[in-house]
C-alpha cells in the first residue's frame, strides 16, 4: 500500500469503502500502518480487534485513491450514546493530502452516517484538527482525559 500524492491526480481521487474481503487484501499494510503511531489506536483497540469489528462490520475502512495509489485510509464506527443520539465517529486516519480530500470525505461520510440514521458526526484526532476542520465549522464538543482503572484490593 504506496501513500503517495501528485497534483494531476487531484480531479481523479475518489473514496472507498474496503468490503471485509477487500480488507482482508489489504491488512497486512494496514497492520505495518497502525505500527508507525501506535500511540493513536492502542489505547481502546488492539489489531486483533480491530480486525474482528472489520469483519463484523462495527468498524469501516475507507481508502481514498485514484484508482491505483491509496492517499489515504480511515476508520468509521457508529455508536449510540446514553442520551440515544446516534454518531458515526471517524476514529483513525492515515496518509497524505488530508486537506485537499476534505471536500470528498464530507459527502460521502455524510451519506453514510445518514444511511445509518446517524445524526452527528464525530472526529477524534490530535491538535492541528480543529484548525484542519474549521473550514467546515465543527462544533467543539470535549476534551477526553483518560488513564488506567486502577486496580482495587479487597479485604
Amino acid at each position: 500500500m504506496e501513500l503517495q500524492h501528485t497534483p494531476e491526480e487531484e480531479n481523479r481521487l475518489q473514496v472507498a469503502y474496503l468490503t471485509p474481503e477487500m480488507f482482508e487484501y489489504y491488512w497486512p499494510e494496514l497492520q505495518k500502518i497502525l505500527d508507525m503511531e501506535p500511540e493513536l489506536w492502542n489505547k481502546h483497540y488492539t489489531k486483533q480487534n480491530i480486525y474482528d469489528r472489520v469483519h463484523s462490520k462495527e468498524i469501516q475502512v475507507w481508502v481514498v485513491f485514484n484508482g491505483q495509489i491509496i492517499r489515504l485510509v480511515f476508520f468509521t464506527q457508529r455508536y449510540v450514546s446514553p442520551n440515544g443520539v446516534a454518531t458515526l465517529q471517524i476514529f483513525w486516519m492515515y496518509g497524505v493530502g488530508l486537506k485537499e480530500v476534505m471536500v470528498l470525505l464530507e459527502d460521502v461520510v455524510d451519506r453514510f452516517a445518514a444511511a445509518l440514521d446517524c445524526t452527528r458526526l464525530e472526529v477524534t484526532g490530535r491538535k492541528g484538527f480543529e484548525r484542519l476542520l474549521a473550514p467546515f465549522h465543527p462544533e467543539y464538543q470535549y476534551t477526553v482525559f483518560s488513564r488506567p482503572v486502577r486496580t482495587v484490593r479487597e479485604n
